[in-house]
């Protein structure tokens, strides 16, 4: 399910979205509905959406945040899409790797701005 930034004033609450189930997610471009970050968090998803939009925690590189701004200043809203949900971190990170690894050898619908890992086991 993608979100525009709006409809997360609405879902704040809901619990699917504030639990601290750690969610692996898609940021996507809504004109090319292309993949171009793949994340993990914790963290309510409407505050790591934002966190991205403003350029906080940018560790997974500068091509990301270029994106990010990019479409900002063209007007558009990136759209943040829940790809899975696990309770515990360890086994997300690691489909979080996986998944980054695999739609990068294969650019399924995406053209990721991470920073690729190729080691699964490791943080």
């Amino acid at each position: 399910m993608a979100i525009k930034i709006d409809e997360y004033k609405r879902i704040k609450k809901d619990s699917n979205y504030n639990n601290r189930l750690s969610k692996i997610y898609a940021i996507v471009d809504p004109l090319s509905n292309n993949i171009f970050y793949i994340g993990c968090s914790k963290r309510p998803l409407h505050i790591r959406y934002m966190e991205h939009i403003n350029g906080h925690m940018c560790q997974s590189g500068r091509d990301k945040q270029r994106t990010i701004d990019n479409m900002v200043n063209e007007g558009r809203e990136p759209l943040i899409e829940v790809l899975y949900s696990f309770k515990d971190d360890v086994n997300a990170k690691l489909i979080e790797k996986f998944i980054i690894n695999f739609t990068s050898l294969y650019s399924f619908r995406c053209n990721l701005k991470n920073t690729i890992n190729t080691n699964l086991i490791s943080e």
